[in-house]
């Protein structure tokens, strides 16, 4: 196979990586880590060492990890990566809306409820969470303001789901999107979905977790427009319009993991005794590990 390779360089080159892109970007097929005007995301991570005094070695050496990138996209060796980067994909699809949640990802489909904040007006914000007292605890300006809601699914999709991504400038159809439920879940949530879909509404909405084969949970959203005959997971219906929604995560399982928390330790609650310099330091650490409830003890005033 032949392939086109454009390399660029930004002004502060060799201070910086060069940019390689694929012409197209589908020039292997819809492959991981190329975006869609063709850039290739060759390097993952941070803490990149550039020797800038071999610009020359700097080019042969990103040239090799750009191919090395689209060689294993093209033999499939790298597939799971779309799922790992789902919803970075999925945030690019046309017509995407962003949108809050702090719907607790899991194993079990439930009822959750879809918040708008300040209904009626431009700045309005809506919020996916598994209560009404979840967005309120956010922050202290959401305690009291007012809230519309309406109900929406939460749907999990099995550990073994190995889903792409629409291709860039696409979206699945209602039918992709049914088969799409009725193969990657489980017998439990395929039985459950009818008796939690048996009301429905003309908007509907519907958030998925997909389990991440590096670990955690992405989440991603839909809104279904114009919806007739059933609910739009449910063989038989119709809709004019299916929304991606891009999902902005506030849930404590996904910010307390990115800030270096150990989840497992929400459950506990410890008790300090003395806030003075020590204890107050060794509380912040604790909230900072991860602990879920604090007691605060100390008889002055502070």
């Amino acid at each position: 196979i032949t392939i086109t390779i454009v390399i660029g360089f930004r002004a502060s080159f060799p201070l910086s990586l060069p940019l390689i892109f694929l012409a197209p970007y589908d020039a292997v097929g819809f492959v991981p880590h190329v975006d869609e005007d063709g850039y290739i995301c060759y390097v993952r991570g941070d803490g990149q060492f550039i020797n800038y005094h071999d610009p020359a070695a700097i080019v042969r050496d990103a040239l090799s990890r750009a191919i090395a990138t689209i060689t294993q996209g093209y033999l499939g060796e790298n597939i799971v990566d779309f799922v790992d980067g789902f919803a970075e994909y999925w945030g690019r699809l046309q017509g995407t809306v962003v949108e809050m949640s702090l719907v607790t990802p899991g194993e079990v489909l439930r009822k959750i409820i879809q918040a708008t904040a300040a209904p009626g007006k431009k700045d309005s914000t809506n919020y996916f969470a598994d209560s009404e007292q979840a967005i309120r605890s956010l922050t202290f300006s959401l305690k009291k303001e007012t809230f519309t809601t309406r109900s929406a699914l939460y749907i999990p999709l099995e550990p073994t789901a190995l889903l792409l991504p629409p291709r860039y400038g696409t979206m699945w159809s209602l039918k992709e999107i049914q088969n799409l439920v009725q193969t990657h879940t489980s017998a439990v949530t395929k039985a459950e979905i009818p008796k939690q879909a048996n009301k429905w509404k003309t908007v509907e909405s519907v958030v998925f977790g997909l389990p991440r084969p590096s670990g955690g949970w992405v989440k991603f959203g839909m809104r279904f427009t114009g919806v007739q005959g059933g609910h739009p997971l449910v063989a038989g219906s119709s809709v004019k319009k299916i929304i991606p929604i891009s999902l902005q995560r506030l849930d404590q399982e996904y910010l307390m993991t990115r800030g270096g928390s150990d989840a497992g330790l929400r459950s506990k609650h410890v008790a300090v005794v003395g806030c003075g310099s020590v204890g107050a330091t060794i509380a912040i650490e604790l909230a900072r590990s991860g602990v879920g409830r604090l007691t605060l003890i100390d008889d002055d005033i502070l």
